[in-house]
């Protein structure tokens, strides 16, 4: 069972998403902010996975990544969720999910997410 964080200001779509991975048998944790995200591993520890919101109203999403992963895990693997379509379904090295999105689309995605973690 993977601990996955997942870092998204809207409530609606954090639960679909947990709802989604939480089949898995994954145990899912929602913060709304990437501050919070921070406070949540600086109390439990580094998750397994963490989904972050390309939007986030207090930090870059790419700057909670890199300080989850100085906190811990230095390959922490991550997916990103964006609302807006995009060109790429990649930002850097990990998968996007576009919303809105099926449970099935976002169960493939954290599957990709795992593959490519050598989980």
């Amino acid at each position: 069972m993977a601990r996955i964080l997942v870092v998204e200001p809207e409530n609606a779509v954090s639960d679909e998403l947990a709802s989604a991975m939480s089949l898995g048998a994954h145990a899912v944790s929602a913060v709304r902010s990437g501050r919070e995200a921070l406070a949540w591993a600086e109390k439990h520890g580094s998750p397994d996975v963490v989904v972050l919101d390309l939007e986030l109203p207090d930090m870059r999403p790419r700057v909670v990544l890199t300080a989850l992963r100085a906190r811990g895990r230095r390959h922490l693997p991550a997916m990103f969720l964006s609302r807006r379509p995009r060109k790429s379904l990649r930002f850097g090295e990990s998968p996007v999910l576009i919303a809105p999105f099926r449970p099935t689309e976002a169960r493939a995605v954290l599957d990709e997410v795992f593959l490519e973690s050598g989980r």
